[in-house]
């Protein structure tokens, strides 16, 4: 962290396993919107980073509704009182892990960045519909982006006045997707594996449906059903991806066996699977 230019703007994001407190001695670095009360060790651990490095936890400065508020009591099927549905309602978006047993919410995925820079986050929050299959709940982050605004403005100052109102903001559309492309840029879409067909897609359509119940009523009954889906779906996927991978390597040795070189070559290439690229930070060496 030290060798990274003070002039960079630095995110470091992840779970931390770090449950962050209302502590007043973390006050330079926390936010007073955090789900805990207390912070666990790993929080001190990450609260201590924070300081050496001069960033601040921007997982804490926002306030939102919180997913669970009763940290440390089982999350009960239905609430009795109105006071309690109240409070309920009040807490969503800031819980990032829920326990396997469905019972406990817990914020332990934070997002830091640079302690002069922390106007560049314009939010963070945890996003319970996004169905990723994991116990952790997706984190969202949202940024301003100064290369974007230098080139929207610059594109916009060059604009000519236009008389017709129609031409005048389709001079400001063309500018702003210009600005768009060349900061931004477009995001590869990613397409579908061979083996993914209907019976896949309505599969995965009934576990997240079982899902967004599970969501808004969280009973037993309702936690059952989406493990039944959850399962079911998982099990015809990897049926079909296997199917289709012994489709695959049948068609190669095929293809080896008859010496036809350049089929069996392109079939090979198609087979690997894709790496993506790290992004790490040099060292010395």
């Amino acid at each position: 962290m030290d060798k990274i230019p003070t002039s960079d703007t630095v995110i470091v994001l992840g779970d931390f396993n770090a449950k962050l407190g209302k502590e007043e001695s973390f006050s330079s670095v926390t936010g007073k919107h955090t789900l805990h009360e207390q912070t666990n060790t790993n929080g001190e651990l990450l609260c201590d980073f924070a300081t050496v490095n001069n960033l601040k936890v921007m997982s804490t400065q926002f306030q939102h509704k919180e997913i669970h508020k009763d940290r440390d009591r089982p999350w009960p099927d239905t609430w009795k009182e109105e006071e309690e549905e109240e409070e309920e309602e009040e807490e969503i978006h800031k819980g990032t892990w829920q326990s396997p047993d469905n019972n406990t919410i817990n914020q332990i995925d934070h997002v830091l960045t640079n302690g002069n820079k922390h106007e560049l986050i314009e939010d963070v929050r945890s996003l319970r519909g996004p169905n990723i299959d994991s116990d952790h709940f997706l984190v969202k982050n949202a940024a301003k982006l100064k290369g974007y605004c230098k080139t929207l403005y610059e594109n916009l100052i060059k604009l000519d006045e236009k008389e017709d109102v129609n031409e005048e903001w389709n001079s400001i559309q063309q500018a702003i997707k210009e600005s768009a492309n060349v900061t931004i840029m477009k995001q590869e879409v990613q397409p579908r594996n061979e083996w993914w067909d209907e019976e896949c897609k309505e599969a995965i359509k009934q576990k997240n449906e079982a899902r967004q119940k599970k969501l808004l009523m969280n009973t037993r009954m309702n936690q059952e059903s989406y493990k039944i889906k959850r399962n079911e779906a998982n099990k015809l996927c990897k049926k079909k991806k296997r199917t289709w991978l012994n489709m695959k390597l049948n068609s190669i040795e095929l293809n080896y066996k008859k010496n036809e070189t350049r089929k069996f070559f392109k079939d090979v290439k198609s087979f690997q699977k894709y790496k993506a690229g790290s992004l790490l930070c040099r060292d010395n060496e």
